[in-house]
């Protein structure tokens, strides 16, 4: 085990990313944290370079570790040109633009991107921004333990603002809540989802949900109520549908967050989605559907599908509360509940745990 010591990080391996973690508002995050940068929360793919100037390593891996490399070969290309270093682990989020307008692509068009066949084609179609943020390694030295502050001081040198590919996410210094609260509602009006707000002086936690990281996120389709966050699910089964939506063959979906290895329901779904978003629900239930209860699923009778589903649908979904649940083996359900995507950038163990959702309910109060 002492030898364990011995590993640090090493180019071509890539390395978890930092999770964010929650607080109800900004008043709650100046005190908890104290001095924090305060930056823009991208809907995009999130990725890690990992670059070798002179043995030309050039790697991209996705949040899951995945290699991804060759299916991004323009940001791959921008690498060498507009990173300034020998060597750099650079972390960020790559982002679709509209190569009319220059706006911001929502998340679904930028996924698109990953394939496997037709990457020349949709390269152009959808050209990619990649939003850097932080550096975890530079040139034979990692940075994890170094102060944030210290490695954004890093990054504005390896990164030139005339970049046009490999780009320095802006960011705001501050204690002051009302001027986080106002940097958060520029980044809305902006199309993005909020800003990430981080501790000044932490060290970058690898797969860690810690508080040197904490998201801010608001729905501008809220109701009402006080959900701090959307949360990521598995769709656990489907129903049949009725009227119009038996042309889709689904009428509603089951979905489940995590508990250890177990699924536990937390609401079913029947709204909040648009015509498209039933076809394609339909499509990818059918074809993750098997002919009995996966046995990590734990379901209530009264709420069996039509159609079970193996755990391979991630799904997205923004509501307006938690609510105690007598029914749902989660033992809480969700208040108007909406589809927002499909994360097919997320695998099922990354799924919203139990106590990220009894946390989000006590979060709303």
């Amino acid at each position: 085990l002492d030898s364990l010591k011995n590993i640090g990080v090493l180019l071509g391996t890539p390395v978890l990313p930092a999770l964010c973690q929650r607080l109800p508002n900004p008043r709650q995050m100046v005190k908890k944290m104290g001095k924090v940068a305060v930056e823009p929360k991208y809907d995009g793919q999130r990725l890690q370079i990992h670059f070798n100037r002179s043995s030309g390593l050039i790697k991209l891996f996705t949040r899951n570790l995945e290699d991804i490399t060759a299916m991004f070969p323009d940001i791959a290309a921008a690498v060498p040109k507009e990173v300034k270093a020998k060597q750099a682990i650079l972390d960020g989020e790559a982002v679709g633009v509209d190569p009319k307008t220059g706006r911001f692509l929502p998340f679904q068009e930028t996924i698109k991107r990953k394939r496997k066949y037709g990457i020349k084609i949709k390269s152009k179609e959808i050209p990619l921004n990649f939003f850097c943020f932080d550096i975890l390694y530079q040139d034979g030295h990692s940075l994890l333990k170094t102060p944030f502050y210290q490695r954004r001081k890093i990054l504005t040198q390896t990164l030139s603002l005339s970049n046009r590919v490999i780009r320095l996410s802006p960011q705001i210094v501050t204690q002051n809540a009302s001027k986080l609260r106002r940097y958060h509602d520029e980044q809305i009006k902006k199309g993005l989802e909020g800003v990430v707000v981080k501790k000044w002086r932490s060290g970058y936690d690898p797969g860690k949900r810690g508080y040197t990281w904490v998201k801010f996120k608001s729905e501008r389709s809220k109701k009402g109520g006080g959900l701090a966050d959307t949360l990521d699910c598995v769709v656990m089964g489907c129903y049949h549908g009725r009227g119009k939506r038996a042309a889709f063959g689904i009428g509603a979906f089951l979905a489940g967050i995590r508990k250890s290895d177990k699924f536990l329901t937390i609401s079913k779904i029947g709204t909040g989605l648009t015509d498209e978003q039933w076809r394609e629900m339909a499509k990818r239930g059918n074809q993750a559907r098997v002919k009995e209860k996966p046995k990590q699923y734990s379901v209530d009778k009264n709420l069996f599908p039509d159609v079970w589903c193996l755990p391979k649908i991630m799904v997205e979904i923004q509501a307006d509360n938690i609510t105690r649940s007598p029914i749902h083996t989660a033992k809480y359900a969700l208040r108007f509940p909406r589809l927002v995507h499909f994360r097919d950038d997320k695998d099922p163990e990354e799924a919203t745990a139990l106590k990220e959702a009894e946390k989000l309910y006590k979060l709303q109060k």
